[in-house]
């Protein structure tokens, strides 16, 4: 049984996720520009039992060993992302370095301008706590 305790994630700007399948963008990023997002993960990561979790509840864990790293991704939608600088990741849709810093690409993937890039930031402990942000790059 994993219990995720309170683990969130923020992302300035994000793309709102009500109504579900929201694909508005967040921001509009000139080619060849970047744009500094701001993010992070807040609270409790996940613990494996629940006597790992009532150590952590009790404060027998270090204070601040708690993984609150991001990982950021970019990509044409938020299931072909990929991490920059990664072996058999491209670029194509710009690039977003592990401080949330993306860089709109000079050349359009699809040929033309605008075109939509998705940026994800997702918490390192448990990757199904994401914020999206997409982005229109002209």
């Amino acid at each position: 049984m994993e219990i995720t305790g309170g683990l969130n994630t923020f992302l300035i700007p994000s793309t709102p996720t009500n109504p579900s399948g929201l694909t508005t963008p967040a921001v509009t990023v000139p080619r060849g520009t970047s744009f500094q997002f701001y993010g992070g993960a807040i609270g409790n990561g996940p613990c494996g039992t629940v006597a790992s979790c009532s150590t952590q509840a009790a404060g027998l864990q270090t204070l601040g060993s708690i993984d609150d790293t991001v990982v950021w991704t970019v990509g044409s939608s938020p299931s072909t992302n990929c991490i920059s600088g990664v072996v058999g990741c491209t670029s194509i849709y710009g690039t977003v370095s592990s401080s949330g810093l993306y860089t709109a690409p000079t050349v359009s993937p699809t040929g033309v301008f605008p075109f939509t890039a998705v940026v994800i930031m997702e918490a390192n402990t448990l990757k199904t706590t994401t914020k999206t942000a997409y982005i229109t790059v002209n």
